[in-house]
């Protein structure tokens, strides 16, 4: 068994193909072709939001569409997402439980987490030299695109599209820089010897940006809506999904309600503790842009999405307190280094297997969570029962 990921027939040279392709149809700004500015532009808050921004180095990409529209090919990212994302499926809304010690061992390897079968993953533990390049690349063309048009020209959905792609870009890229690590948060980059989510690691116009920046004070400040929140992957098992495509303009809603739809439905998003209703603890970095009259807009945002385990606690909860905050990274193997079988483990699963026990077991895991959604999903099964509450302080 080789659990090196699948890339769909996608190899080496086509990567390096297609990542050439990230760049921009380069039509100048000033004669670029006329377009509608699609439903993302009645999520824009108004100019007068804006008034405070005088100043501020972040002015320059407040929106100012002005219906011009310049393409930007995401083709290489959508290649390289498709070969380093697994695609885990909905939450079965079920702490997975303590994993067993590998085969000839007391030691468990590998993630052990319960929230570790929510949410996509990125194959970290595998990736080979021309994926980290494809990423370094796809990082490299997001950041030359930034610098070489207006963005703040662009039609809004347009902008929203960039932005999610280079935030998560960079996040792939610096964690697969650093790899192996089990909690992204805990990064701190040099020279600056900041936090990962506060210290700069692109630079746009000049203007050096930090993830959070991105976040909260381009995309958050800017956006009204919501459901932009779950455009951006943090890395880590409390994130939004990863996807394992890039975010486009005609179609960058309807990804956004499918990603707000997994999160909001899973352990991570919402459980309940005793009378509470706990979140995520993520939903805070939003609160005051996006529900600024907590909780009550936060309640009202999630009973758009929540199927029926959500929504009884929505009906049956008036408190809300931030849950657990699972740190650890959004891969398979919980950022272990790579650890061959011995030679017993290898014997007893049948030999010839290129994959560490971690790996193994977490993809029996995953086949096992698979063929339970298939079951439900033959029986006709819409409900998933939530499990009983997680003692206080988990």
């Amino acid at each position: 068994m080789d659990d090196r990921p699948s890339t769909s027939g996608f190899g080496p040279s086509q990567l390096r193909r297609h990542v050439c392709c990230v760049g921009v149809a380069l039509t100048a700004l000033a004669c670029g072709p006329r377009g509608e500015f699609g439903p993302g532009h009645a999520a824009l808050r108004s100019p007068s939001a804006n008034a405070g921004l005088v100043g501020d180095r972040l002015a320059r990409f407040a929106p100012k569409p002005d219906g011009r529209d310049i393409p930007i090919d995401y083709d290489g990212i959508d290649a390289t997402l498709d070969a380093i994302v697994l695609n885990i499926g909905p939450s079965l809304r079920q702490r997975a439980g303590r994993p067993a010690p590998t085969t000839g061992s007391h030691f468990i390897v590998g993630h052990d987490s319960p929230y570790r079968l929510e949410g996509n993953k990125v194959y970290f533990s595998r990736l080979r030299r021309e994926h980290t390049t494809a990423i370094d690349e796809a990082g490299r063309e997001l950041v030359e695109v930034g610098d070489r048009m207006e963005l703040s020209r662009l039609p809004p959905d347009q902008q929203l599209s960039y932005w999610f792609n280079l935030h998560n870009m960079v996040v792939i890229r610096e964690i697969a820089a650093r790899y192996p690590i089990r909690v992204p948060r805990r990064i701190t980059v040099a020279p600056s010897g900041r936090p990962f989510h506060t210290a700069p690691l692109v630079t746009i116009k000049g203007v050096a940006l930090s993830l959070e920046d991105i976040r909260s004070r381009i995309v958050f400040r800017h956006w009204s809506d919501p459901r932009v929140f779950y455009g951006f992957f943090h890395g880590d098992l409390a994130s939004p999904n990863v996807r394992n495509r890039a975010f486009r303009p005609a179609s960058v809603w309807n990804d956004l309600d499918e990603n707000a739809r997994e999160f909001v439905n899973s352990l991570r998003g919402v459980y309940r503790s005793r009378d509470a209703m706990r979140v995520s603890p993520l939903y805070e970095e939003a609160k005051g842009a996006l529900f600024p009259r907590w909780p009550d807009d936060l309640k009202a945002h999630l009973s758009q999405f929540a199927r029926s385990a959500v929504a009884r606690i929505l009906r049956e909860t008036t408190t809300v307190r931030p849950g657990r905050y699972e740190g650890r990274i959004a891969d398979l193997v919980g950022g272990q280094p790579f650890r061959p079988m011995s030679q017993v483990q290898n014997a007893l699963l049948g030999g010839q297997i290129n994959a560490s026990p971690a790996l193994v077991r977490m993809v029996r895991e995953v086949q096992k969570k698979f063929d339970e959604l298939e079951r439900r999903r033959r029986r006709g099964t819409v409900t998933i029962v939530d499990d009983p509450p997680p003692k206080e302080g988990e």
